[in-house]
């Protein structure tokens, strides 16, 4: 199993990617709405089918379930260590 870790705008780095090359990947960077659709937008054709995308914070203040469901993802409220968290999940 490999993975890479990018210190690099995020819209940027799912630009250079191939379609198709990625299983999984998790979201956890601008918690803007608007910001989040763009990265699932961008980041669905570079996901294989059955591949993940998950997301942190879905749940309080930044409430990316909204987004996370309106792709037709599932999100779960787990237990929160501040204002925010949980998990969305989202399959290709």
């Amino acid at each position: 199993m490999a993975f890479t870790v990018y210190a690099q705008d995020v819209i940027q780095v799912i630009r250079g990617l191939k379609d198709g090359e990625l299983d999984f990947a998790f979201v956890d960077d601008d918690h803007g709405q608007s910001h989040v659709a763009v990265e699932i937008d961008l980041l669905l054709p570079k996901i294989r089918p059955g591949g993940l995308l998950t997301f942190h914070d879905v749940y309080g203040s930044c409430d990316l379930k909204r987004v996370v469901n309106a792709y037709g993802g599932y999100s779960l409220d787990f237990p929160r260590n501040g204002p925010a968290g949980g998990l969305g999940i989202l399959q290709r």
